[in-house]
Parts: structure tokens; C-alpha cells; sequence
């Protein structure tokens, strides 16, 4: 007979199971909802409009980094956080907002210069406010977080992105272009301020004096900078096609960019929100912490590798099928690209081990040689235009991966060897499955574009079974995941409690623990999305 767990650990396990299920199926409706708007805004908008509020988003989502200054991190991983202390943050972050909108909207010429597209300036003026509005909104969606109200931040999410796109396709439709893409932006910011303010049954009061805030800005201070370098990284390519190529042959990137990476991140996220404050919370007890961090690498890498080779194999028929013919050109972008996105979803769990772990200067130190290559490869790769662009950007990833193991393998507790092991499996498994259907949809063509899709999908779930059967290892890995996803089903028939407050004093630990729910550099490309 097994030993009856301590009560702590089984409120842990069952609140985060339960996170897991709201969280998850929340996604569903997340996926549907963006891939909805894209379909439905691709064909009333042409490449050139997504291709200048592509111009835009990249300085806006940088704000977005900035104005959240790891702050939302710090309030999340606090042991304990006073309502002085709270007060302050929320005043720094819309102070910081504020701030931002300003400076963005008196860049709007400069912006406009550097891409050659005087169109841009009243874009820009638009966009401005989302700043403020988003700066309000950081200490409420952390508080939310903090406390495990995964209902309440599913609900702000799913309204006001259900709204925006609302809004959006509507102005789309009555014929004002690209600023429905505008409208949508602003009705989404202004849209989740509201409800998280609602829900979160808080309103700041004015910051004292003998409240110090500064050991969460010192937690921030690394965090910020590694954030602001993926930021860059992840968003130079949009810059280096901006000013060196067409707002039409940017727009064809764009599209391809998020087609491919709104369901991939809608499935980072919600994991990422459930793993990292249970790591958190079981890096003293390295057999758990492992176990814990091996399956959920497994549960994340099967669910998304199989949806970038899927996406992978079948893009011609699907891209025709989804956005339509004038967004065929997109194709071979969104190949290369979900090539590299196989690679950082495989690399993906081993970044949860710097934020768990607390040991955010190693991450920062990482972080700025990896991404310095990631720049170096898309500035290269732009002398051949977008397909080199997506190319370098995909190289970059690859090489990304066996550099984060090599990172983080003297970290106790953290099984490198083991998560090599699985991500290379689901790679080869991938790989060999999508390529029949690749062959058939890319190149042979022998049918209507939709019977090429069934085909193709068809074949790549039959050779992918037949993979798991004959491999014994990759037989184990798939039951670990089933069971995982069974232990987080199993948490809809629990009536346990929500987890109790932490009390409020008016301290913050000297070695903070990160349990932050996205990193602002990962989602602001994605959140700024029309």
C-alpha cells in the first residue's frame, strides 16, 4: 500500500490540475476564436494592410516588453505581497505606460522614415493608447494570476479578444481597411482593462512613501533585459523586411508567421501558466521536480509537433484552402518556419527551468548569446529576401536547442539527457509521418486541394501510429502523456477548495521564485496580433 500523500502536496497537485483544465480548454475556444478572425480579416484585407499594422505592432509589442519591466513576474512570485506594495507596482506600471504611449505617439514620423511609408503615422497615433491601457492592466491580470483565479483571467481573456475581432471584422467590412485592424487593438485593451478590473474587486489607492518596491524592480532587472533581447530577436525580421522589402511581401510573412504560431502558443501558454508555479513550488524536491518537468515536455511537444508538421505537410492545400488564393505566395515562408518552430517547441520546457529555478542572470546571460545569433542569422538571411529571412530565423531555433540543454544540465534536478531523448523521438516521429503527405500535397497534387488535405492528414496519423507501435520507448512516452492528460481530466470531478490567500505582509523573499504565466516577449508578438 502506497503512502497517503501529505495533504500540501495533494492540494498543489489538484489545483494545479485543475488549473490545467480551465486553462487548456479555455484554448479551444482561444484557437477557434483567432483562427476565425484570421481567415475571416485575410479575405476582406490584402497583404499590404497586415504588412503595415505589421510595421506598427513591432514597436507597440516592444513597448509591451517594456512597460511591463518584469514587474508582473516579481508581483506573481512574491511569497507574500502587501496591498501597499501592490498599490506601488500598479502606479509604476501605468506610470511606465503612460510614459510609453506618449513616446510612441511622438515617434509616429520617425517611424514612418524608417520604413518609407508615410501611411504609418495615423496608425501609430492609434495604436499609442493600447500602452496605457495595457500598463493599467499588468498588476490586476498578475494579482489574478497570484491567487490562482484561472477562471477569472480565461473570462478577460476570451471576452475581449472575442470583442476585438467582433469590432474588427465589422470595420473590415464597412471598408475602412487597415484601420479595423486599429479598432480591433484598442477594443481588446480597453475591453480587458475593464473586466480584470471588475473581477479582481481592487482599486489602487495612491503610493506611500514608505513602501519600497525595490526588491521586485531588482528581480525584474535581469528578467527585463533577457525578455527585451527575445523581443528584439523575434521581431528583427519584421524590421529587415519592413525596410528592405514591399508592405505587401511583409504582410505574406506576417500572415504565415501567425497562422502558424496562434494555435502553437495558445497551447505554450496555458502549460506554461499550470508548470511553472507547481515547478516552483517543487524545486526542493528534485525526484518530483523532474518527473513533473519530463511530462509536461511531453504533453507540449507531442500536442504542438504534431500540429507544425501537419501545418508543415499540408500548407499549400491548407493556406489556399483557409486565406485563399492570393495568399498562396505565404507557402514556402510558412514551411520554413514551422521547421523552426519544432525546434523551440522542443526547447521550450528547458526555458521553464531558468524562471523555476530563480536563476534569472543565467538566463539573461543565455539569453543574450543565443538571440545575438538569432539576429546575426535573419540579417544574414535577408540578402535573399523573405525565404532567406525565414530561413535564418529557423536555423536560429535549431541551434537553440542542444545550447539550452547544454545550459541548464548542471542544474540539480533538471534531466537534460532525458528531454534530449523525448524531443529528438517526437522529432523523428513527426518528421517521418508529415513527409508522405508533404510529397503528396507540396509536389504530386494528384487531386482537388481538399482531397490532397484529407490524404495527406490521413496518412501522416496512420504512419505516426504505426511509429509508436514498433518504437518501445516512444510507446512509454505516449503513455506517460495519456496518463498525464488523464491525471488533468480527473480534476474536473474535484471539489476541492480554491487554494487559500497567501497573507499580505510587507515583505518580499530575498530569493524570488518565479512562477511568471508567458514571458512578455514570447506573447507580445501574439497579443498584438489582428
Amino acid at each position: 500500500m502506497k503512502p497517503e500523500k501529505p495533504a500540501a502536496q495533494k492540494s498543489l497537485s489538484s489545483t494545479a490540475a485543475r488549473g490545467g483544465v480551465i486553462t487548456l480548454g479555455s484554448q479551444g475556444v482561444r484557437v477557434a476564436l483567432q483562427l476565425a478572425g484570421t481567415v475571416v480579416l485575410a479575405r476582406l484585407l490584402g497583404p499590404e494592410d497586415f504588412g503595415l499594422i505589421a510595421m506598427v505592432l513591432v514597436f507597440v509589442g516592444l513597448g509591451e516588453v517594456i512597460r511591463d519591466f518584469g514587474l508582473s513576474n516579481a508581483a506573481i512570485q512574491a511569497k507574500a505581497l502587501s496591498v501597499p506594495e501592490r498599490n506601488a507596482l500598479f502606479w509604476l506600471n501605468t506610470a511606465i505606460g503612460a510614459s510609453l504611449a506618449v513616446l510612441l505617439f511622438a515617434l509616429a514620423v520617425p517611424i514612418s522614415a524608417l520604413f518609407g511609408q508615410p501611411a504609418l503615422v495615423p496608425l501609430v497615433h492609434g495604436l499609442a493608447p493600447v500602452l496605457l491601457l495595457n500598463g493599467m492592466a499588468t498588476q490586476y491580470q498578475a494579482n489574478l494570476t497570484r491567487e490562482m483565479r484561472y477562471l477569472a483571467i480565461t473570462a478577460a481573456d476570451l471576452i475581449s479578444l472575442a470583442a476585438g475581432l467582433v469590432v474588427g471584422i465589422t470595420a473590415a467590412a464597412t471598408g475602412v481597411g487597415v484601420f479595423a485592424l486599429v479598432l480591433q487593438q484598442l477594443t481588446n485593451a480597453v475591453l480587458g482593462l475593464v473586466i480584470v478590473m471588475i473581477l479582481g474587486r481592487w482599486l489602487p489607492r495612491l503610493p506611500r512613501r514608505d513602501v519600497s518596491i525595490r526588491p521586485f524592480v531588482r528581480y525584474g532587472w535581469n528578467l527585463f533585459w533577457a525578455e527585451m533581447l527575445i523581443y528584439s530577436s523575434k521581431n528583427v525580421d519584421t524590421v529587415v523586411l519592413g525596410v528592405t522589402t514591399t508592405p505587401a511581401a511583409l504582410g505574406l510573412y506576417n500572415r504565415a508567421y501567425q497562422l502558424l504560431m496562434v494555435p502553437v502558443m495558445q497551447i505554450n501558454a496555458p502549460l506554461k501558466r499550470v508548470a511553472l508555479p507547481t515547478l516552483s513550488r517543487l524545486q526542493d524536491d528534485p525526484p518530483r521536480y523532474a518527473a513533473y518537468l519530463l511530462r509536461a515536455q511531453k504533453i507540449l511537444v507531442l500536442a504542438v509537433l504534431f500540429i507544425l508538421g501537419f501545418a508543415a505537410s499540408q500548407a499549400l492545400p491548407l493556406i489556399g484552402l483557409v486565406l485563399g488564393a492570393d495568399w498562396t505566395g505565404a507557402v514556402p515562408i510558412f514551411q520554413l518556419l514551422a521547421i523552426g518552430g519544432a525546434f523551440h517547441v522542443v526547447t521550450y520546457a528547458v526555458t521553464w527551468v531558468f524562471l523555476s529555478r530563480a536563476i534569472t542572470g543565467a538566463y539573461f546571460r543565455y539569453t543574450l548569446v543565443m538571440r545575438s545569433v538569432m539576429i546575426g542569422l535573419v540579417l544574414v538571411g535577408s540578402l535573399w529576401g523573405v525565404l532567406g529571412v525565414a530561413a535564418g530565423y529557423s536555423l536560429a531555433l535549431a541551434v537553440q536547442w542542444p545550447v539550452a540543454l547544454l545550459w541548464t544540465r548542471r542544474v540539480e534536478g533538471v534531466p537534460t539527457r532525458q528531454m534530449f531523448g523525448t524531443g529528438l523521438r517526437f522529432l523523428l516521429i513527426v518528421a517521418a509521418s508529415a513527409a508522405p503527405g508533404l510529397v503528396i500535397s507540396t509536389w504530386l497534387q494528384p487531386w482537388h486541394p481538399l482531397v490532397n488535405l484529407l490524404v495527406g492528414t490521413a496518412i501522416m496519423l496512420a504512419v505516426a501510429a504505426l511509429l509508436f507501435v514498433l518504437w518501445p520507448q516512444a510507446r512509454r512516452d505516449l503513455r506517460d502523456v495519456i496518463d498525464g492528460v488523464a491525471r488533468i481530466r480527473g480534476a474536473r470531478g474535484s471539489r476541492g477548495g480554491a487554494p487559500k490567500k497567501q497573507a499580505t505582509t510587507a515583505q518580499t523573499p530575498h530569493a524570488p521564485e518565479p512562477t511568471d504565466t508567458a514571458s512578455e516577449s514570447e506573447l507580445a508578438k501574439e497579443r498584438t496580433t489582428p
